[in-house]
């Protein structure tokens, strides 16, 4: 929708802020300040699965959008011409840009190695290539917030997000949820709290972990056992 102008590089990251801290998709935030239409959505959706595919490029992909969105042709007739016309191999973007001496080769792939320093790059273009959904980017770039500011320790956070994104397939969570349910707390603790931790006994503990170990196995309380044992030890 960015190569089409039908929304802005910061309407997009301005939706992308706000559908993180609303937990939220981001097509959705779209739709709801104004910026796009449910069908045009859902033709953009169509038009990229048909460029991760191979099916067109991204440049039949943009034009056939702004076609859809100026009325003059819609989704079904669109999608029939572009898989029954001959395709025409384009030069590639980086290629025609190394052609035309704009950058070199190294500059590319310099550029590529600063942009998977960054997340939030890095889900961006995971989702526009399909290999991620808006959920699990959601999930994992808040997951990755907090361990960053240390909420979360590195286990909890691996255990976590494999949770609310694995074990709650079939009735997806948002993350902080997913945190809820697995019993979590932060890390950081008052000087009482820490006092009472220090209070359970060993014989507590290993007696806790026989009732767990007697209960029948699930993969939600194995996950629970290993944030509350994390509690334990902190």
């Amino acid at each position: 929708m960015v190569m089409a102008n039908i929304v802005t590089p910061a309407e997009v990251l301005d939706s992308l802020e706000r559908a993180l801290v609303n937990q939220e998709l981001i097509g959705a935030v779209l739709i709801e300040q104004g910026l796009v239409r449910q069908e045009l959505l859902d033709a953009a959706l169509t038009l990229q699965q048909m460029t991760h595919e191979s099916t067109i490029n991204a440049q039949q992909a943009s034009q056939s959008l702004v076609r859809i969105q100026a009325g003059s042709a819609s989704l079904e007739q669109v999608v029939e011409e572009l898989t029954t016309q001959p395709q025409i191999k384009l030069l590639e973007y980086q290629k025609l840009l190394t052609l035309a001496r704009v950058i070199t080769a190294d500059d590319v792939a310099a550029a590529i190695k600063i942009g998977l320093k960054n997340p939030d790059f890095v889900a961006q273009l995971l989702v526009m290539t399909g290999f991620m959904d808006e959920l699990a980017m959601q999930a994992s770039l808040h997951c990755f917030e907090m361990l960053s500011d240390g909420s979360l320790n590195q286990d909890d956070a691996v255990v976590s997000l494999d949770y609310c994104l694995h074990y709650k397939r079939h009735s997806p969570v948002a993350f902080d949820e997913a945190l809820k349910e697995l019993g979590w707390q932060p890390t950081q603790t008052s000087s009482s709290d820490s006092a009472q931790y220090d209070a359970i006994s060993d014989a507590e503990f290993e007696q806790s972990g026989d009732s767990a170990n007697n209960a029948d196995f699930s993969p939600e309380a194995e996950q629970k056992k290993h944030l509350q044992r994390k509690r334990f030890q902190s």
